[in-house]
This record gives C-alpha cells, sequence and structure tokens, in this order.
C-alpha cells in the first residue's frame, strides 16, 4: 500500500443511511469474530475488513474515525439514486456533528435528471457556500457556472480518463503488475497516464478555474508526474471500471421491463441486487446498479500530486 502519512484522509459515503453509521462502518471487527466469520462473509465485507487492518497498519493504529478530515458524500453513476435536498442538508448536519467537511459528489446525467440535480445543487451552495462540488458531468460543471453558484468545483475520478480493467492479469492481456522486460517504455507510460497528460485537457479545466481532480488507485499505478496546475485525490480500494445510462438491475425483478431497460420506473433494485461478471480477471468485480466496480488492494506507484486519499468502505453505488 502506498504511503498516505501526508495526505488529507477522506471517507466516501454514498447514501444517508451510511452517513448515520458511519462511526460502525469504520468499526473493525474484533480479530477473533472476524476470523470465524470469515468464510460466511460476502466479498464486499471481506474487502472492508482487510482494507481497515491494512489502513490500521498504514497509520499506526489510529482511529478511522477519527482520522478522517472530510466525507464525499453522494452518487457518481446514476442519478435515480440522487438524494434529496433533505437528504443533504442531514448529511450537512451530520458532518457538522462529527467534526468533519462534506464534499458532495454528483453523477452524470441526461435532460430528465438535470432540474432534480441543478435545486440540490443549488441548495447546497446555501447550506454550505464555497463547499465542494465533485462532478462526473461536463454538464453539471456547466449548471454550476450559468447559475453562478457558490460552490468549488472539484472533477471526479471518472473525468480522469484512464485505462481500467478488471481483466489485467489474465491472459489477455498480460498482467499489468509484473510487466515483462520486452514491454516497452511508451506502453508503460500509456497504461499509467491519464487524459490529463495532454495539456490541452488540463489546461481546459484550469481555465475553468479548476485546480482538482480525482482519480483510481489503479494495479498498474497512475503517473500524473508531468501534469501541472492539478493536486489529485486517490480513490481506494474499489475502483470505477465502466458504467451506462442502460441499468441490467432494472429488469432483475421483472422481464416484462427487458434486458437493459432505460426508461422503466426504478425501484432501486440495485440495493437488493448485485450481478458478478462471467468471467473474472485477476481483480474481483461485481455489477452493482449501472456501473461496474473492481477491488484492488495492492495498487502500483502512485506519482504526482496526490494530497488526498479518499477511502470507500463499502462499494460507493
Amino acid at each position: 500500500m502506498f504511503d498516505i502519512s501526508e495526505k488529507e484522509f477522506c471517507v466516501m459515503i454514498p447514501d444517508i443511511v451510511g452517513m448515520k453509521n458511519m462511526k460502525s462502518i469504520l468499526d473493525p471487527l474484533p480479530k477473533d469474530n472476524f476470523r470465524r466469520a470469515s468464510h460466511a462473509l460476502p466479498r464486499e465485507c471481506l474487502v472492508e475488513e482487510m482494507s481497515l487492518e491494512m489502513l490500521a497498519h498504514a497509520t499506526e493504529g489510529k482511529d478511522i474515525f477519527s482520522l478522517a478530515e472530510r466525507i464525499y458524500f453522494g452518487q457518481e453513476t446514476c442519478a435515480r439514486k440522487l438524494f434529496s435536498a433533505r437528504n443533504v442538508a442531514e448529511a450537512v448536519s451530520l458532518a457538522e456533528g462529527y467534526g468533519k467537511k462534506l464534499s458532495l459528489v454528483v453523477p452524470y446525467a441526461g435532460e430528465r435528471d438535470m432540474a432534480d440535480i441543478r435545486s440540490v445543487l443549488e441548495f447546497f451552495g446555501k447550506e454550505c457556500p464555497g463547499g465542494e462540488v465533485v462532478v462526473n458531468d461536463l454538464g453539471i460543471i456547466n449548471v454550476i457556472a450559468e447559475n453562478k453558484l457558490p460552490v468549488k468545483t472539484v472533477l471526479g475520478r471518472l473525468l480522469s480518463r484512464i485505462k481500467r480493467d478488471p481483466r489485467f492479469g489474465s491472459f489477455p492481456p498480460m498482467d499489468m503488475t509484473a510487466l515483462p522486460d520486452d514491454f516497452s517504455a511508451a506502453s508503460r507510460e500509456n497504461i499509467s497516464r491519464s487524459g490529463f497528460s495532454a495539456r490541452s485537457f488540463s489546461d481546459f479545466f484550469n481555465k475553468l478555474g479548476i485546480s482538482r481532480a480525482g482519480c483510481d488507485a489503479l494495479p498498474q499505478g497512475v503517473d500524473m508526474s508531468d501534469v501541472e496546475g492539478f493536486t489529485f485525490d486517490v480513490y481506494w480500494p474499489w475502483i470505477y471500471v465502466t458504467s451506462g445510462r442502460s441499468c441490467q438491475i432494472l429488469g432483475a425483478d421483472d422481464s416484462r421491463k427487458g434486458k437493459y431497460p432505460m426508461e422503466s420506473d426504478c425501484g432501486r433494485e440495485c440495493l437488493k441486487f448485485e450481478m458478478k461478471p462471467p468471467r473474472q480477471g485477476r481483480f474481483y468485480s461485481v455489477i452493482r446498479g449501472n456501473a461496474v466496480w473492481m477491488e484492488v488492494m495492492y495498487p502500483g506507484n502512485m506519482a504526482g500530486d496526490f494530497s488526498r486519499f479518499i477511502y470507500e468502505p463499502v462499494i460507493p453505488a
């Protein structure tokens, strides 16, 4: 695990229930209880307990809840699970009670969801003037600018444009954590660099007054050393792979909705179901809602100006 000693420690919580139970989520099971129950625990719970143990080792046993300075609250991929203004007000109140700063995370969205997102952003701007909004959609940046909302924009990891694939380690493709000697230097650079390495890409956002962005702790590592004008957040251990507006889980309990429904009413079936891709690679992956996530407990080297570490105790969906 990479060094997090000089990073601002943050925790990502996707919903208001998690906010209310944040202390217990970040409290590891006693080791004896974990050993006895480990064979029966779902994979997500195992990742949670293992990652808490790794963090305890990395922070010399510090209490994770107390260590957290900021909470990233919200959704990255699904506007249908967008929280209400009342949820935001409750999250702001809880964060203040915990003594933590709050960054509001919003998903990408189509026209039908934009009015709801705008109202939530306007409410957040009034509740937390100057507060951070983590955006994963260029359209949301435009909404913030056009309405002159008093918030600070942070780019979410979905906009970092970098290679992500849970099949790394199967053949093909080759194991990205143990590349062979004949793998070219240029290829090594390409799989660890993001869109920010293109000067035009980073300049575009800098001109909009944006200087912070997120990325995942990827198995092949991430190289942001050549990026100017940005500081970065790094998310761990649940890595975003891909997503889309079509949600397969939406029709999981009603075949009349079709295999990939888009316009059907959402009953939040993703809170009841999840699916595993038919072929697992080196990294465990899961379909939750309209997105695919993978677990990377041991990421590669992280180079660049990473000033925040964002711990995800649960799959952020």
